[in-house]
């Protein structure tokens, strides 16, 4: 990229305006080495187009990229560890995003509103998805979510409503209130005996709330955990979704190889 094309940040802040469609962040700036991209950085900046970040950026901030409704492509280094809550929160441009192994945690809100985000890796590093993490990401049509992987945050992929396919691994042992609401896409999903915990007090709340009638769920435990909601399976006020005990996940992945 030409000079003019370069945004620094230092001192943990951003120093100069961001002016320019592609962005290039140096590993230093006045001797110092550049370690995390701060708090609303680059937030409703919307001529970004690209972003480059160096490796030696180990944190991403809050909201530090939300709203820049013209990001298409962002390379993150595998020096970071962490995305912070809202990082690119509607981006609504960016179709395809690799999160590197180094990163650990997402915030909650990190992907909502990305609705021209087709596809995402998680990698095995990252052990919680926060609440909201990826909600209203409309066009993703299906996830994988690595064996580190114990809890899944309210609301982590509510109104998703391309998702049809989703693998929740047994390393999973608790899922929160709305998880996947209103994923209308969904006809079956795989609950693995892991799974010990699951908020539903009412319909609203239910993991599956506002999902299709037809959606079938299957269950590795041969009856409903102690743990799990009162309405966990129901997906309006009076009816509860097509349940299966008792499948193994070998069982279930013959049924929809």
């Amino acid at each position: 990229p030409n000079a003019q094309d370069k945004v620094v940040i230092g001192a943990n802040r951003a120093i100069s305006a961001v002016d320019y469609s592609n962005i290039v962040i140096p590993r230093e700036y006045n001797g110092g080495l550049v370690t995390q991209i701060t708090s609303a950085a680059f937030s409703q900046n919307y001529a970004i187009k690209t972003v480059v970040i160096p490796d030696s950026v180990t944190n991403i901030g809050g909201s530090a990229f939300s709203q820049c409704y013209n990001l298409t492509s962002i390379i993150i280094s595998d020096s970071v560890t962490s995305i912070g809550s809202r990082a690119f929160q509607d981006c609504t441009s960016l179709t395809s995003i690799t999160i590197p192994n180094s990163v650990i945690s997402i915030g909650f809100y990190a992907f909502s509103g990305c609705g021209g985000l087709t596809s995402i890796t998680i990698p095995d590093s990252v052990t919680s998805i926060d609440y909201n993490a990826f909600e209203r990401c409309t066009r993703l049509t299906s996830i994988t979510i690595p064996d580190s992987i114990t809890s899944i945050g309210n609301n982590a992929f509510s109104g998703c409503e391309s998702l049809t396919s989703i693998t929740i691994p047994d390393s999973v042992t608790s899922i929160g209130k709305c998880a996947f609401s209103a994923c209308t896409g969904l006809t079956n999903i795989y609950i693995p005996s892991s799974v010990t915990t699951i908020s539903a007090s009412g319909y609203y709340n239910s993991p599956f709330a506002y999902c299709s009638s037809s959606l079938k769920i299957y269950c590795g435990a041969s009856s409903k955990p102690s743990g799990w909601g009162t309405y966990w399976n129901y997906y309006n006020s009076s009816t509860a979704l097509s349940t299966t005990w008792g499948v193994t996940r070998a069982e279930y992945d013959a049924l929809y190889a």
